[in-house]
Order: C-alpha cells, then sequence, then structure tokens
C-alpha cells in the first residue's frame, strides 16, 4: 500500500473534522482508506461487504466501491458493546 495515499488518515490530520471543512463527514473515501478507517486488510472490508455484515458503501461502478466516513462511524458505534454478554441491539 502507498503511504502517501493514506497518510493523512494515520497521522490523524483528518481524523477531525477542521473549521469550515464544511461536508467532511459525508466525504466519500477509498475502499483502502475505510479499511485503514477500521484497521483491518481490504479483503475483509470486501467480505464485511459481500456479507452484508459491513457499513454502507457506495459502488460508482462494478470496480469502483467508496464509503462515506459518517456511515463507517455510524457502524463501528453500532458495534459497541460492554461485554461479552452484550449481544447488542440486533439480537
Amino acid at each position: 500500500m502507498d503511504p502517501s495515499t493514506i497518510s493523512p488518515i494515520i497521522d490523524g490530520s483528518d481524523a477531525l473534522p477542521q473549521p469550515g471543512a464544511g461536508d467532511y463527514w459525508n466525504g466519500l473515501i477509498s475502499e483502502k482508506a475505510a479499511a485503514v478507517f477500521y484497521g483491518v486488510t481490504v479483503r475483509t472490508m470486501q467480505k464485511l461487504r459481500q456479507g452484508g455484515n459491513g457499513p454502507k458503501y457506495i459502488r460508482l461502478s462494478s470496480r469502483c466501491i467508496r464509503y462515506r466516513r459518517i456511515d463507517l462511524k455510524a457502524d463501528v458505534d453500532a458495534r459497541i458493546r460492554s461485554s461479552t454478554a452484550d449481544e447488542g441491539e440486533a439480537a
């Protein structure tokens, strides 16, 4: 993976909206950047998408997938658990 394409995400420079950033949370990011956001591989993102267990995504073409940051955040927030017995709202 080319570090120059994801370094803003890794170093946290775009981790929080900046004043005047406008539509930061609705901005589209690549599958690679989404994988970095989750801390998983691109293949894991693909498996989540294929199984219907991952975040909402946007298919721009048959080979071009994008994610909105707000959807990634919502998916992560929905997975928060307080104990191993906590199955979440979906259960």
